[in-house]
């Protein structure tokens, strides 16, 4: 049996990782500008963030941290 996948918004996920390189997210701010629409949307599906459902059913991000935040300061929330 096939599980949908949710969509939430960026907004919505809570980070397990507090600290970040914000090098790395003026990196990849720099280079996700540079897309045109459809790269960008392939360039989020290639890098889809995991999360765990956690207490009261909140989702935690467990890796792709800084390219979430990159995502955030731009302003990407669903694509």
């Amino acid at each position: 049996m096939k599980k949908a996948i949710k969509k939430p918004s960026i907004l919505d996920l809570r980070p397990t990782q507090f600290v970040l390189g914000m090098k790395e997210v003026e990196f990849k701010i720099s280079r996700m500008k540079k897309f045109k629409a459809k790269e960008m949307k392939a360039y989020i599906a290639d890098n889809v963030i995991p999360v765990v459902i956690g207490p009261k059913k909140e989702m935690y991000i467990i890796d792709h941290h800084h390219f979430a935040r990159s995502c955030w300061e731009q302003g990407i929330g669903d694509y």
